[in-house]
């Protein structure tokens, strides 16, 4: 709670430093009313899925795969599937399946990631503008469809604008994905 405070006092209510600070502490008072066992199988879940990680980085991606897919559903049934957690399993799995060439399972993925991450976290946070970059990109290098994502890309911009401004790094990335479409 203290952090919440500092940060509200510092950046005011509705920086995305503030909001994301109140939504940690409602992750904490979740998982802490979880039962001991299903705290005990929600740590095993995230030190399974920065196993997946590390294998995704060292490019083991069929191995990853069913590991991917097991952390995804633990965290939907433990947390349901407005939690962050359960995105970042979203993703991580996505991120697999695109990797392996499935791209009928990756773009369903990060849609639902970025509508999840919309719902539970709304539209004012980076990972927001993250999520709708994914996206985005995936339209552009994997199906080639560029009328799809420049919309998606325009509100990422947006996003990132308002969040960090427009001498920010993040913000030009992203100027410079919607760039790329044009």
């Amino acid at each position: 709670k203290e952090v919440i405070r500092a940060e509200t006092e510092l950046h005011g209510n509705e920086h995305f430093r503030a909001i994301d600070a109140g939504l940690r502490l409602k992750e904490i008072e979740f998982i802490a009313k979880m039962l001991p066992n299903e705290r005990q199988e929600l740590e095993q879940t995230i030190n399974l899925s920065n196993l997946v990680v590390t294998m995704y980085r060292a490019e083991q991606f069929k191995e990853a795969l069913p590991l991917a897919q097991s952390v995804m559903g633990t965290c939907k049934r433990l947390l349901g599937e407005q939690h962050t957690l359960f995105v970042s399993s979203l993703n991580n799995l996505a991120a697999i399946y695109e990797k392996t060439g499935d791209y009928g399972q990756a773009e369903p993925m990060l849609e639902r990631a970025a509508d999840v991450t919309k719902i539970v976290l709304g539209e004012g946070l980076p990972s927001y503008a993250q999520k709708l970059d994914q996206l985005a990109r995936f339209y552009v290098e994997r199906r080639g469809d560029y009328l799809q994502a420049e919309p998606i890309m325009v509100v990422a911009l947006r996003v990132q604008k308002h969040v960090y401004g427009e001498q920010h790094p993040e913000y030009a990335v992203a100027l410079g994905h919607l760039a790329k479409v044009y």
